[in-house]
């Protein structure tokens, strides 16, 4: 009869396969890490981007135009990249007796630039900004309650189309010919 003797494990062969467990772990660590990779910077390229909306209400036309840029936490650059750029027929003070016809006018352009430029996920944190300027300012010098009318009409139209408007009397207002010298200096430089 045979007698069967436990096998004893040598302390060689203990550490094969602790480094053996050990590098399949880290190529497991390392695969899950390509893959995360790929999926944020190939698959999901818009997750990183913040948005933004100008409206330019001018005298004889309103320029809306689409910004944005990589909305990293750890990234304080100032690289911001226009979208897309489109423009009405009419200044804003074109429609003092008629402001419904503004904001009708207005809403569905923001809604289009919106629904072929920016991604679902990311509407509700686009912000958006209306300066109105000459026009509006000489309205307001000479008919200061249909302008009033007028911007109230915008700022209630524009705050409910899904984007974000923190304050709507210092995000939709009337900017001063100092601010609007302010502003081409900046988007000069």
């Amino acid at each position: 009869m045979e007698i069967n003797e436990p096998k004893v494990r040598t302390s060689a062969t203990r550490l094969r396969k602790f480094i053996t467990r050990l590098l399949l772990v880290l190529l497991l660590v390392v695969l899950l890490l390509i893959i995360i990779l790929v999926t944020v910077y190939c698959i999901a390229p818009d997750v990183f981007y913040a948005y933004c909306i100008i409206v330019d209400a001018g005298s004889t036309s309103t320029k809306v135009t689409l910004f944005r840029w990589r909305d990293w936490p750890s990234r304080s650059n100032g690289w911001i990249e226009q979208v897309n750029h489109t423009k009405t027929k009419k200044g804003i003070s074109a429609y003092a007796l008629k402001p419904e016809e503004a904001s009708a006018t207005l809403v569905p352009v923001i809604q289009r630039l919106l629904d072929a430029n920016v991604p679902a996920a990311k509407r509700k944190s686009t912000r958006l900004f209306l300066g109105a300027t000459a026009g509006m300012r000489l309205l307001n010098v000479r008919h200061p309650l249909y302008a009033d009318e007028l911007l109230q009409e915008l700022r209630d139209a524009l705050s409910k189309i899904g984007v974000t408007v923190n304050n709507v009397y210092s995000d939709i207002r009337i900017i001063s010919g100092d601010w609007e010298g302010r502003y081409a200096w900046i988007s000069v430089n």
